[in-house]
């Protein structure tokens, strides 16, 4: 049995091995929220012709519990406006469906 070469790797980085053809992976990827509020960065950006994958990532050195409830709150935040944003964005095509990933490692959820 070897080693695995992405031990150590955050949990954005598997995203980029998944067998889901995307035409567009972007690592830490600026959305546009408002003129009132600063660019937002997402940790991972996916999209194909139907969908647009925005990734949320956090983690730990050792395995222990974490409240995600501002995690949760801010994702629910920025969403109307992130559809917003990337729709306007790519609008060549029909709507993109917007869906959010958090990846954890190492975390035990708590909310």
């Amino acid at each position: 049995m070897g080693t695995n070469p992405y031990k150590g790797k955050a949990p954005f980085f598997y995203l980029f091995l998944c067998p889901f053809e995307f035409t567009q992976k972007i690592l830490h990827y600026q959305i546009f929220i408002d003129n009132d509020t600063p660019a937002r960065q997402i940790d991972v950006f996916a999209k194909d012709d139907e969908t647009a994958l925005l990734v949320e990532c956090t983690c730990c050195d050792e395995r222990k519990e974490k409240n995600l409830n501002e995690l949760i709150e801010k994702i629910i935040s920025i969403s109307k406006a992130a559809f917003t944003s990337i729709n306007k964005h790519y609008k060549s095509g029909p709507k993109l469906k917007i869906r959010w990933i958090i990846a954890t490692r190492n975390i035990e959820w708590r909310t």
